[in-house]
């Protein structure tokens, strides 16, 4: 028995059941240590999330699921129990490359009250390996094909989470459908039957997580929602987008090759056509620090594309706004002194600027003979081809 506890057992109807507060910074990090574990040792911890309280149980422990099964009863036949994560790196660690534009949706809407049930790749789905641990753990985590993830915006559900090392489900702590939202209503739904429950008042939201549907090719268009929650559709129809923005000094070459070549490769992995890049969510541009508008693309960045079968005759400068940096997800500029200016403008889109290459700044071409534009062009192509796989665009 760990001692110093910021709230002794609470004794419930005739059960031993720890309850410990965590509104302070030493019973939050009590808090992870003992629920921990307990899920560990195989116990039901009830817990508060930014939407309800739910239950946390190990996925692969056979006499924890049957209690939690036995209290909650069994999800639906193409339902399965929803996976809890201490991060979205954890999906990745879980299913292995993710396909499409995932990977990104799940850094973009996680933490955060979404839960996303993933279809799975039919690799992944016939892999009799697949998941490490006990036969049963599958039947558990995967129904339908489907899996079913959540990374609840909680600082102790998820330092919880990351210092279990085992698959962890939880549900929300009702056994009547109700939303439990504070501590009491957890109590008198699911009470005598938590080993531990880790009390934070009233949640976040007080509204259950969003549910959204990915099918495995991971495109915007075969993204369903199942249920409103938190976020409206419209908002997760938003959140599926991604702008990206390149820029450079003058927005006349480097920029504008990055963009055309941002364009080709992403149709290319995606298997459309450039103009279908938008249904897929996916909007690319570019800009100059010190652009000029309506300034044409210059003749040797024509030429150089143009040598790829590419065309940048009708592009047009345009000058880098507030806005513009605003707009973007993603801004990839070309030297230190690009990313410089617009950090000097706006501190706060750090997490979102970098350079286009990690290993070297794009030097400007301009002045030089096309075979110089053509060297910075595939400098440019070899720079997105990495970014492309880091961010999984």
């Amino acid at each position: 028995m760990i001692t110093g506890r910021s709230a002794a057992p609470f004794w419930y109807r005739g059960s031993t059941m720890e309850r410990i507060q965590i509104s302070q910074p030493e019973s939050a990090a009590e808090a992870v240590e003992v629920a921990a574990k307990t899920l560990c040792e195989g116990g039901l911890v009830g817990f508060p999330t930014e939407t309800v309280y739910g239950i946390a149980a190990r996925a692969d422990h056979d006499q924890a699921m049957e209690k939690l099964s036995g209290l909650l009863g069994e999800p639906g036949l193409e339902q399965p129990w929803t996976l809890h994560l201490a991060n979205a790196r954890a999906a990745e660690q879980l299913l292995g490359r993710l396909p499409g534009l995932v990977r990104y949706w799940f850094s973009r809407m996680w933490p955060g009250p979404v839960t996303i049930m993933l279809e799975l790749s039919d690799q992944l789905a016939a892999d009799p390996d697949w998941p490490a641990g006990p036969d049963t753990m599958r039947d558990r985590i995967v129904r339908g094909g489907v899996i079913s993830l959540r990374c609840p915006d909680h600082p102790v559900a998820r330092a919880m989470l990351d210092a279990v090392p085992h698959v962890v489900i939880a549900a929300g702590a009702s056994k009547n459908g109700s939303l439990p939202v504070t501590p009491e209503d957890a109590l008198s739904q699911v009470g005598d039957s938590l080993d531990l429950l880790l009390e934070d008042g009233q949640t976040r939201y007080a509204r259950p997580s969003t549910v959204i549907r990915v099918g495995a090719a991971g495109r915007p268009d075969d993204v369903f929602v199942v249920r409103e929650g938190v976020y409206s559709e419209r908002f997760i129809r938003k959140m599926l987008k991604i702008n990206i923005l390149f820029v450079c000094t003058g927005n006349t070459c480097r920029s504008p090759m990055s963009e055309i070549m941002a364009r080709t490769l992403l149709s290319q992995r995606h298997q459309v056509r450039v103009q279908q890049l938008p249904e897929l969510g996916i909007e690319i541009g570019s800009a100059g620090v010190y652009g000029q508008g309506c300034v044409p693309a210059s003749l040797p960045a024509q030429e150089a594309v143009k040598r790829l079968g590419l065309d940048l005759s009708e592009h047009r400068s345009r000058g880098l706004t507030t806005e513009m940096i605003h707009q973007a997800d993603l801004v990839f500029c070309m030297t230190r002194s690009h990313q410089d200016a617009i950090l000097r403008q706006i501190p706060e889109a750090s997490d979102k600027v970098h350079l286009l290459s990690s290993e070297a700044e794009i030097a400007d071409p301009y002045g030089s003979d096309v075979e110089s534009y053509a060297t910075c062009l595939n400098q440019i192509k070899t720079a997105l081809e990495r970014r492309i796989e880091e961010f999984s665009l």
